[in-house]
Formats: structure tokens, C-alpha cells, sequence
């Protein structure tokens, strides 16, 4: 799991905390999703496919921020009206 090699920032998350969570995941799952030597962890078959999913899902999330605040810059209007003639309660004091 070293991400420098492949030009990414080294998260500061320290590393039983994340065993942790992925033992946990593992467990929900059903499959290991790592194999684990004295020497490192490596994906399995299961955890390739398992972080294809995981990709797709980051970039979506990574998307929908995007989209999200490009509509919070932009001002929205909304207006109400009604009749004088048949006034609706919510909006005018009788």
C-alpha cells in the first residue's frame, strides 16, 4: 500500500488505524482483499475487483462535489405569487 511510488501523498492516517478499518471491511465482505507476507500486503483477485469499484465510486463522489458547488455559486430565485382575488393564507395576513 505505498502510494509514493505512484506520485500520490502519503496519508497520515497511521497504519493500525487502517488495518484496522480494512480487517474490518474484509469481514463485512466476506474475502480477504489483501494477501499478507512479512514483506507487505498485495491485492488479491478479489480486492482488484474490489478497488475498480472503489475508483469508480471516489470519482462519482469527487464529480458530484464538483457539480454541487458549481450550482451553489449561482443564484437561485424562486417566486411566489397569488391572487388578490383569492388569496392564499400561507402568504398574506387577512
Amino acid at each position: 500500500m505505498n502510494n509514493s511510488s505512484r506520485g500520490r501523498p502519503l496519508s497520515l492516517t497511521a497504519a493500525p488505524a487502517v488495518m484496522k478499518q480494512i480487517n474490518k471491511l474484509e469481514q463485512e465482505l466476506g474475502v480477504a482483499l489483501f494477501t499478507r507476507t512479512s514483506t507487505g500486503v498485495t491485492l488479491t483477485p478479489a480486492g482488484k475487483g474490489f478497488k475498480g469499484y472503489a475508483e469508480q465510486i471516489v470519482n462519482l463522489v469527487n464529480q458530484a462535489l464538483v457539480a454541487s458547488h458549481q450550482y451553489s455559486s449561482q443564484r437561485q430565485v424562486i417566486r411566489l405569487s397569488t391572487s388578490l382575488m383569492y388569496p392564499s393564507a400561507p402568504f398574506m395576513a387577512t
